[in-house]
């Protein structure tokens, strides 16, 4: 059978109990659009003058395949799965479905296959091939890695070019939007690969240093604009990984040319992030070129109501809005995660300080967006900050404060979410939780900054001037 979408029409045989009517259907048009035009066209047919009738009197005519329920009115034949030569039955919806009836044992086991779910799919071939390939790519990125040097560092940057050259010819060319999504960010990866370890004196992977960070950050936005330009459909996700390559290239700059302490470095990367989330909406707003609305100045201006919007290029441009809003949460939210982690191991009470506020200001923080791919990486940012307070409390602690504090308060922020996600979630929250939620992140956001300054050891820079 061919498949519907290939030229938006799906061609079925409709069958009444009077007539056979073989039709072309839009395959994006809810089957209750499509079904008045089809019971008047059946109507129309030699004998069908009571058809309507005996629908009225049966409570109304349903679409259906043989010996299976009514089709949903409300999907598309797309949604349906229906494919060309498929037939469909007008039946009442008084009537049960008659059973079906098999010619043989054959008949039945290859009609019950046909309808399995989880058969092998075309779609299937592609994933499990751009899977394997990826996988195979990351072993030759391992395999450089034990060898680094300028040889290995420049295979491995070819190699991000022709991904992205790949990348293009599957946007533009093919029209494979999956696939080079994933060519564009193996190419991505190998740019920032391959630039970390081209400086590196060969098989002294050990050497690995800010410096190189540095270079393999600088190399990594240019390849996430070129995969951008290569894939214009998928432009805020690459656009957001090189807003990640940015928070790289600051953090390895500070080290490098300031020769700061590695958590002061963190610390800011870190804060910078959690800084430019309140932005995130209205940049991401502006990116996707959505037009600002204007404000009536005079009352025949307000009287007037001129503006008009074309509400198609509304919806995709707000849409481009939420991609580009998910790609930037995303970076922070992996440029905070990222740096949590040193400031857990810089064995400072203030670096565990400031670990911990971050940690909580930006599981608060996830309250404010709905969707799942913008408040789930900000959770896993925070949950990873949690991980890092109770790694160190285990290291430095010793048994009985270990036990006290790392342990009770694992259990405590254990019977916390398992409590919060079987009662609280899904019902309606006071007002009040709310509040003193939105209170709590202030005041531990107001408290980011000082406790910044004293990683960075301002307090004592001051005292001693």
């Amino acid at each position: 059978m061919a498949p519907i979408t290939a030229t938006g029409l799906c061609r079925v045989t409709v069958v009444a109990p009077h007539t056979r009517m073989d039709v072309a259907l839009p395959v994006h048009v809810p089957i209750a659009e499509i079904q008045a035009d089809l019971l008047l066209q059946a109507a129309a047919s030699p004998n069908g003058e009571f058809f309507v009738n005996d629908g009225v009197k049966g409570g109304g005519w349903t679409l259906a395949r043989l010996g299976e329920p009514p089709l949903n009115p409300d999907l598309s034949p797309a949604q349906l799965k229906l494919t060309d030569g498929e037939e469909l039955y007008f039946r009442l919806a008084a009537d049960t479905a008659p059973a079906t009836v098999f010619d043989d044992v054959i008949d039945a086991i290859a009609t019950a296959a046909s309808h399995r779910a989880g058969k092998w799919q075309p779609s299937t071939s592609r994933k499990v091939g751009l899977v394997t390939g990826t996988l195979a790519l990351a072993g030759g990125l391992v395999t450089a890695a034990t060898m680094a040097g300028g040889l290995a560092g420049s295979i491995v940057l070819s190699a991000g070019v022709v991904a992205l050259v790949a990348c293009w010819a599957l946007a533009r060319a093919f029209e494979q939007h999956h696939a080079a999504v994933l060519l564009g960010l193996i190419g991505v990866g190998c740019g920032l690969f391959g630039g970390a370890i081209l400086l590196i004196p060969a098989a002294e992977m050990s050497d690995l240093g800010a410096v190189h960070l540095l270079a393999g950050g600088c190399v990594g936005v240019v390849y996430s604009a070129l995969a951008g330009l290569a894939a214009e459909r998928s432009a805020p996700l690459f656009h957001s990984a090189a807003v990640a390559c940015t928070g790289l290239i600051l953090g390895t700059a500070l080290r490098t040319w300031l020769e700061v302490p590695t958590q002061a470095a963190a610390a800011t990367v870190a804060v910078l992030a959690l800084a430019a989330i309140p932005m995130l909406p209205m940049l991401s707003y502006r990116l996707a070129q959505l037009p600002m609305p204007d404000i009536p100045r005079t009352p025949q201006q307000l009287r007037a109501d001129l503006e008009t919007l074309d509400g198609e290029l509304a919806l995709k441009r707000s849409a481009r809005a939420d991609d580009y809003l998910s790609g930037l949460l995303g970076a922070c939210a992996l440029m905070i995660g990222v740096s949590l982690p040193w400031l857990g191991a810089a064995e400072t009470v203030s670096a565990f300080i400031l670990c911990a506020l971050l940690a909580f200001v930006v599981l608060l923080k996830a309250r404010d967006f709905s969707t799942l791919r913008q408040r789930l990486p900000l959770i896993v940012a925070g949950l990873v900050g949690v991980g890092c307070l109770a790694l160190a409390g285990g290291l430095w602690l010793e048994d009985g404060w270990r036990l006290g504090i790392v342990g009770g308060g694992l259990i405590a922020f254990a019977a916390f979410t398992i409590l919060f996600s079987l009662v609280v979630a899904g019902k309606r929250i006071s007002p009040v939780w709310g509040r003193t939620g939105d209170i709590v992140q202030i005041i531990l956001t107001l408290a980011v900054l000082p406790i910044t300054l004293w990683v960075w050891d301002a307090y004592w820079w001051i005292r001693n001037i």
